[in-house]
């Protein structure tokens, strides 16, 4: 449902999306999210979760963020599929015996590497329960009864966990004992990697049933579960189901680099940049990154927003980029943006778009109304826009400017210019000279001319492309000289010189023929027959 590029059956056999079925569609075009209602009452009490949430503004309520590890019975055990999955910044696995790491994939952020960029929007991590037999440091063994204390006391607001599970059990609780022995009055949301918790039919949801409609206020208003195998390994992290939770993660924790703002923090977005991030994978250990590909699903609402410790309101998008909308590739162009205002007066980061796939990254913090500067090079031809957005110190993000729409050419100079005038003439007297040539791109075009008498224009124009300009000039000795002209473009090409000879003779002599010259020079686009007739 979110794949829609293939069918996942181009083979027509009766298995859907195996390996080696060229059907299979790696990367997602929709943000989906389900939601299994049976009856009224259940939207009615998952909705009312939902805002609940979504509306809240308290500190104590949205900064707990809690984590369980269960007792795995193998030497890697919950806790530490927490660890890395969750709680620890890496860019390795963790455990006992850890695999190679694949180094493409880069640091990973987990909650601890959040609260260390922002000191002023901490999540509370406190809660940390295992059923491991020796839990890792920081992690209280009292195991399932621990965590449920601290559910029931309210500390838990986004729950990380993994436990061996089945469709009626999560977090080694079975369905029957969340209903009648959990009660919170704020719901959280729950990421669990166990086996089947989200298994639904038409007869029967299981524990996924409970979590969301059980009750308008306990329990959960979303969950990321698997409708098949959850993965783990015996000596280490290295897993379909942990990589895919740590990506999850780590689209909302790594601003910088992946959300880029908190307008980003949908849950939908990051459980789609989880499965997008496995692609490369997708053929890995016999088939389970595959199988974690189409079966970890998202129950909730996909445009739910995940909230920070610290609500904050929007600052004002920045005003429109301004700099050069024509440019050539390979080269640095510079654009400036002015930042808006910020409702709390908190100073305000900005980030240019090049509309390539890249971004300057946020720049700042400035204050508002200040002039911020980005510089960029197009490597590819191509057109492009670039706007900026700006967010605050706490991390909300403003929506996108006015994009500046910009064209990288390659870029051909003008052709050489066509100089006419007079042959010869009288010092003192002013001649008049023709210039015309045309710009390939149809850019405007500017002129030089050096009259070969140790004097130059300026840079003339600009004139559009195809016209015709006329300038004159009078040379005060006899001599011959060697008029030049040469044109650039609007993006300073310049093209190679277009020459003139004009005689200023030792003894002036009038002829007829000269006569004629003289005037048609004087008056280019009068007298056409007369022209054809002295050949000018």
């Amino acid at each position: 449902w979110s794949n829609l590029d293939n069918n996942f059956n181009s083979d027509s056999d009766g298995s859907w999306g195996e390996e080696g079925d060229n059907g299979f569609d790696l990367y997602s075009e929709l943000f989906v999210g389900r939601v299994t209602c049976d009856v009224p009452q259940d939207v009615s009490n998952w909705l009312t979760k939902s805002f609940f949430y979504a509306n809240s503004a308290e500190w104590e309520y949205l900064d707990n963020a809690a984590f369980y590890g269960g007792d795995t019975g193998w030497n890697c055990q919950g806790d530490d599929f927490m660890d890395y999955s969750a709680i620890k910044g890496t860019n390795e696995w963790l455990g006992p015996d850890p695999d190679q790491f694949p180094s493409w994939v880069g640091f990973q952020y987990g909650f601890e590497t959040w609260n260390e960029v922002n000191p002023g929007n901490m999540f509370n991590l406190s809660v940390k329960y295992t059923e491991a037999p020796s839990p890792n440091p920081g992690w209280s063994g009292a195991g399932v009864s621990g965590f449920r204390n601290a559910i029931n006391a309210d500390l838990v607001t986004i729950i990380s966990g993994i436990a061996h599970a089945d469709n009626q059990m999560s977090l080694d609780v079975y369905a029957t004992s969340w209903a009648s022995d959990y009660h919170n009055t704020k719901p959280f949301f729950i990421h669990d990697y166990g086996c089947h918790c989200g298994d639904f039919n038409d007869g029967d949801d299981g524990v996924l049933e409970t979590m969301l409609f059980h009750s308008d206020v306990e329990l959960a208003y979303g969950c990321v579960y698997n409708t098949g195998y959850g993965w783990g390994n015996l000596y280490c992290t290295n897993s379909s189901s942990a990589f895919q939770a740590k990506e999850f993660w780590r689209f909302f924790l790594d601003v910088e680099n992946l959300s880029l703002d908190l307008g980003n923090w949908q849950i939908g977005r990051a459980h789609a940049h989880s499965k997008d991030m496995m692609a490369p994978m997708i053929n890995w250990d016999g088939g389970t990154w595959r199988e974690i590909v189409q079966c970890c699903l998202l129950f909730g609402d996909p445009a739910q927003m995940l909230r920070t410790p610290h609500p904050s309101e929007a600052p004002a998008p920045p005003a429109k980029p301004i700099g050069e909308d024509l440019g050539i590739w390979n080269v640095e162009y510079c654009y400036t943006t002015q930042t808006g205002t910020d409702p709390e007066n908190d100073q305000i980061y900005c980030l240019f778009d090049w509309g390539d796939g890249s971004n300057s990254g946020w720049l700042g913090p400035f204050n508002g109304g200040q002039i911020v500067t980005g510089c960029h090079i197009w490597t590819v031809l191509g057109t492009y826009e670039v706007k900026t957005k700006a967010r605050d110190t706490w991390g909300a993000g403003s929506t996108w400017s006015e994009a500046l729409i910009v064209t990288i050419t390659d870029n051909t100079p003008p052709s050489i210019p066509e100089v006419t005038g007079p042959a010869e003439g009288k010092p003192g007297s002013p001649y008049l000279f023709n210039m015309i040539t045309t710009d390939g791109q149809d850019q405007n075009i500017y002129y030089f001319i050096d009259w070969g008498d140790n004097t130059t224009t300026e840079w003339l124009g600009p004139y559009l492309s195809g016209t015709m300009i006329h300038q004159t000039h009078s040379w005060a000795e006899k001599g011959s000289y060697i008029v030049k002209v040469k044109a650039k473009d609007s993006m300073d090409s310049e093209s190679d010189w277009g020459i003139w000879t004009i005689a200023m003779p030792t003894e002036y002599k009038f002829t007829l023929l000269g006569f004629f010259q003289h005037l048609l020079g004087m008056f280019p686009n009068l007298f056409p027959m007369l022209r054809h007739l002295v050949g000018y």
